[in-house]
C-alpha cells in the first residue's frame, strides 16, 4: 500500500525494504522522487516534478521565465546596481549562484508559496543562513511583481524558521566587563576600541571610522555605514565624559581613533578579528564585539532611557529589536524597584 500525507505523493516499501517515491497528479504519468521522503534530494525532485520543470539547471539563465533569468533581469535594476551596498550585493550574489545551483531551472510563473516552504523545510537545519537567502530572494520577487512576471509575490506572509538561538549574540555580564577593563588599561588601543562601543553603541561597521573629523563641539557626527545608500542614519551622539576621558589619554589615529599595527584604518571584519583576540587574551569565552552593543543598550535602560532614546543613540530603526535586547535589563529594574520599596516598608 503507498504511504504519503504529500500531496499527489506515493511511497512504497519493497519486499527488500527498499523505499520507492513517486509523484503521481491525477490524469498525469508517474514521476520518480529520490528517497527517502523528506531529504533535501527529495524536495528538489518534488519541487521539479509539482511545478512541470524538465529544464536542466546548466542551461537555466538562457531559459526565459527561470529562476535564474529572473536573477540575472532583477541584476540590472536599479535596486541591486545602487540602493544597495557593496558588501551586501557581494554576499548576495553567492546566495543567488547557490540558490541557482539547485533551483535556478524552476520557472518563476510556477513557484508557490508552498514550494518557497519546501525549499525552506530542505534547509532547516541552518535557520539563519536559510532566513538569509529567502530575505535576500524578496527584491527578486517584488521585481517580478513589478514588471509583471508575476501577479503575486509568493514571499509575502512568509514566516521565517525559529533560530538555535533566538536571542543571538548576548549582552556582556557586568562582571564580564570589569574582567576586561581590568586586563586592559586605559591607554590601550584595545581599551579604546571598547569604550568606543560600550559608550556610543555604534556597529563595528561604524566603530572602525569614527575618528577626530566627526567631532563636533563634544558630539559625534556621522552617517551609519549599514544602510547608507537605502535608508540613511544620521547620528548625532554626545561624547560622554567616559568616552572623553579614555579618547584623552589614548593614541589615535589622524582620520580615524583605531589604526592596524601598520596605521592604516581597520576593515570591519579585520576589527572582528583583532577584537575577538583582544578577548580571548582576557580569559572571556561567550562573548563578542556585538554583545558590547547589545550592553549598551541594556545600560542606558537600567538608566531609564526610553525605548525610543536608545534606538536614537544606537541607531536602530527596529524599536521591537531595542525592546529585545534591554528586556533583561528592564525587569532586573523593575524587580530591584520591588525589593527597595519593600525595604522601605520594612522601617
Amino acid at each position: 500500500m503507498p504511504t504519503s500525507r504529500i500531496k499527489y505523493v506515493n511511497r512504497y516499501i519493497t519486499q527488500h525494504g527498499k523505499e520507492t517515491i513517486y509523484y503521481r497528479p491525477p490524469g498525469q504519468r508517474k514521476t520518480k522522487l529520490r528517497a527517502p521522503l523528506g531529504s533535501p534530494e527529495f524536495w528538489k525532485d518534488y519541487l521539479a516534478a509539482s511545478t512541470g520543470t524538465e529544464t536542466k539547471p546548466t542551461t537555466a539563465g538562457r531559459i526565459t521565465g527561470s529562476v535564474e533569468w529572473l536573477i540575472n533581469r532583477y541584476k540590472t535594476s536599479a535596486h541591486w546596481r545602487s540602493e544597495i551596498g557593496d558588501k551586501t550585493r557581494k554576499n548576495r550574489g553567492n546566495q543567488y549562484k547557490r540558490f541557482c545551483r539547485e533551483y535556478g531551472h524552476l520557472l518563476v510563473k510556477n513557484i508557490k508559496q508552498k514550494h518557497l516552504y519546501q525549499i525552506q523545510d530542505a534547509a532547516s537545519d541552518t535557520p539563519h543562513e536559510t532566513n538569509n537567502l529567502m530575505k535576500a530572494l524578496r527584491p527578486v520577487f517584488y521585481y517580478a511583481v513589478r514588471n509583471e512576471i508575476i501577479d503575486h509575490n509568493p514571499l509575502l506572509g512568509m514566516s521565517k524558521l525559529k533560530g538555535r538561538n533566538p536571542d543571538g549574540y548576548r549582552a556582556w555580564a557586568d562582571a564580564e566587563m570589569e574582567q576586561f577593563e581590568a586586563y586592559w588599561s586605559l591607554g590601550t588601543k584595545q581599551r579604546l576600541a571598547y569604550e568606543l562601543i560600550i559608550n556610543t553603541g555604534q556597529r563595528r561597521s561604524d566603530i572602525v571610522v569614527l575618528g577626530k573629523q566627526h567631532e563636533r563641539d563634544d558630539w559625534l557626527i556621522f552617517t551609519q555605514f549599514k544602510g547608507r545608500n537605502s535608508k540613511p542614519q544620521h547620528m548625532q551622539i554626545p561624547i560622554f565624559d567616559e568616552l572623553r576621558a579614555v579618547l584623552d589619554v589614548s593614541p589615535t589615529g589622524d582620520m580615524t581613533y583605531l589604526v592596524t599595527e601598520y596605521g592604516k584604518p581597520f576593515t570591519a571584519n579585520g576589527f572582528g578579528n583583532w577584537f575577538r583576540d583582544a578577548i580571548v587574551a582576557t580569559g572571556l569565552t561567550g562573548v563578542s564585539a556585538h554583545g558590547l552593543r547589545k550592553a549598551f543598550a541594556a545600560k542606558q535602560a537600567e538608566a531609564s532611557s526610553t525605548t525610543k532614546a536608545i534606538a536614537a543613540l544606537g541607531g536602530w530603526d527596529n524599536l521591537q529589536q531595542v525592546e529585545l535586547y534591554t528586556k533583561a535589563a528592564r525587569r532586573k529594574k523593575m524587580a530591584l524597584n520591588v525589593l527597595q520599596r519593600r525595604k522601605e516598608g520594612q522601617r
